[in-house]
Order: structure tokens, then sequence, then C-alpha cells
């Protein structure tokens, strides 16, 4: 487990990443007052956000703090999203939507409650990279997917009285 966790320097490089690509979406999206979360998007609502994507996508390639980043658009994704990889750092970027900021807090909240959550997910996040099935996109599992196993699994061991430690 502790090859696979980032170390302090590697988190403070990630966030800087995190911060340019913030950076850029703001000044590349001027119009982005929040729209009403919907679980699917209306055929109209994803074209206006695949346009916004696309958009957002040529500013992320031109940004030369990022050093000409790998960019794939997937537009027509129930939530439309940018996959971006900069300096190793692996960025999702979806707009008019606030699904990962809810993921993210219900996921602390988990890594509170059970604190094995992490380091075996972080495991299992790494031997499933290494098969080559850490994709959606290409038949693989979701890092949430494979959290939620995690949980569901920690939760039955909880019923059972078997420690989780």
């Amino acid at each position: 487990c502790s090859r696979v966790v980032p170390t302090t320097e590697e988190q403070l490089f990630k966030n800087q990443i995190i911060e340019l690509t913030r950076g850029t979406v703001l000044a590349s999206l001027p119009d982005r007052k929040r729209v009403e979360v919907q679980a699917r998007y209306a055929p109209e609502d994803q074209v206006r956000v695949a346009r916004k994507l696309r958009v957002l996508s040529k500013a992320l390639q031109q940004c030369k703090a990022l050093a000409k980043p790998k960019i794939t658009l997937i537009p027509r994704a129930r939530i439309p999203i940018i996959k971006m990889r900069a300096h190793s750092v692996n960025v999702d970027i979806s707009i008019s939507n606030d699904t990962g900021v809810k993921v993210a807090e219900f996921l602390t909240q988990q890594v509170q409650a059970y604190p094995p959550l992490k380091p075996l997910v972080l495991v299992l996040k790494t031997y499933l990279a290494s098969l080559r099935l850490n994709d959606v996109a290409q038949g693989g599992l979701s890092s949430y997917s494979l959290c939620n196993m995690v949980i569901a699994h920690m939760q039955e061991e909880a019923k059972a009285a078997c420690p989780v430690a």
C-alpha cells in the first residue's frame, strides 16, 4: 500500500495541476453559472454541455503550463466529460453537474467510517490497472464502483461481527 499512496510532493503536484485546470476552466467559460443538476441531461442540454466541453478541451490543449495534455472528450456519456492526462495526473472534468463533488463527500465519510477502505481501494485500483481493467470505456471497473463494492463488503463483514480493521 505504501508504494501506491502518493507522497506529499506528488499530492502537491497533483493539486497544482488541478488548480491550473480549474483556472483554465474559469477563463474559457465566461458564462459558468450553474444549471439545475439532473440525473440525465435532456438532449438539448447534452448538446449544449458537449459544445462547452469542446471549447474547454481546446483551451486546455492551449494551456502552456499543462504541456500538451492528452485529452479525450466523451460528449455522449450519461454525464458528458473530458478525460485529461497532464504531467502523469489524470483529471475528469464535467460541467453543469455536481455529482463528482457529492461522490467525493460521500467517499470521505465512508473512509472515516471504514479506515481500511482507502488502502484496500488503492491496492485494488493498482491491481486492476495492471490488468488494464480500470477504464469503464474499455470494459473495466470505475473507481466509484470499486469503492462501493469494498464498502458493501465491509458492511457485510461488520454485520457478521467480523473485524474490518
